[in-house]
């Protein structure tokens, strides 16, 4: 279900995905996995949904009430999950969260989603209620004073994993930080080199981050199909995040 809602995310309103990742891409420090932010996301309409339609202490009419909206739409449930993704972006923003705030921002839309699903029975209620400026439940930003992002209990921070990311904090092996700031450059022939020096494709950082991981990260087409060609492994998990290269290229091939 989360990589259905994605990919009609992605078909659908792709200028704005688009848009979103390419953000994430421009300013590292504030970076959340889009993919993962949707997949929570997915689970949490269906489970609120679920409950809403089995819960024996909901009377007839709140029930009707709340479910309604889902007869608004021929994909309802997408759209309620679209505006849902929107508004997870902008309160990203707002908090300005990095990177290991992500469990508590997600916290934190969900209750709101929640609410405003609670007071709407349409889907442009529910957008408008989410999203409009009037109507939107976050303040826009006072340059005057910086907020701070919730607190998280992650150790480390953004900026250490980024480093990682990047290959500039990468694992003890040199070749490692070779291949990710190749892959991460879109340099084809030096990655070429450096697997036929014998550096593995699956080869990962201190955090289990693979070149797959760099490449799809990127939307690198030509760099992902080059390392599904020399066997990079889709199906490797990060350690902080469990985001899996297979995923993500099926998003990359939807967007760009």
């Amino acid at each position: 279900m989360g990589l259905s809602h994605l990919l009609y995310a992605g078909k659908q309103y792709t200028k704005t995905i688009r848009t979103m990742m390419e953000s994430q891409e421009s300013n590292p420090e504030t970076y959340y996995p889009v993919a993962v932010a949707g997949i929570n996301l997915s689970n949490m309409l269906f489970t609120v949904f679920r409950d809403a339609a089995s819960d024996e202490h909901i009377n007839d009419k709140e029930q009707t009430k709340f479910l309604q909206i889902l007869f608004d739409h021929e994909h309802a449930l997408e759209e309620v999950y679209c505006t849902s993704l929107q508004y997870f972006d902008r309160m990203w923003d707002e908090l300005e969260a990095t990177y290991f705030n992500f469990s508590s921002v997600m916290g934190q839309v969900t209750d709101q989603i929640v609410e405003n699903l609670s007071q709407c029975i349409t889907l442009r209620q529910f957008f408008e209620k989410s999203l409009k400026d009037e109507g939107k439940p976050i303040k826009k930003k006072d340059n005057s004073k910086k907020k701070s992002a919730p607190k998280s209990s992650s150790s480390g921070g953004t900026t250490a994993f980024i480093k990682r990311m990047s290959g500039k904090g990468m694992a003890k092996k040199h070749s490692a930080g070779k291949m990710h700031e190749a892959v991460k450059a879109g340099d084809t022939k030096k990655v070429s080199d450096l697997l036929r020096d014998g550096v593995s494709v699956n080869e990962t950082t201190e955090s289990g981050v693979a070149p797959l991981h760099v490449a799809v990260l990127a939307g690198n087409l030509e760099m992902i199909r080059l390392l599904l060609w020399k066997d990079a492994d889709v199906n490797l998990k990060t350690r902080a995040s469990n985001i899996v290269p297979k995923l993500w290229i099926y998003i990359a091939i939807c967007i760009w």
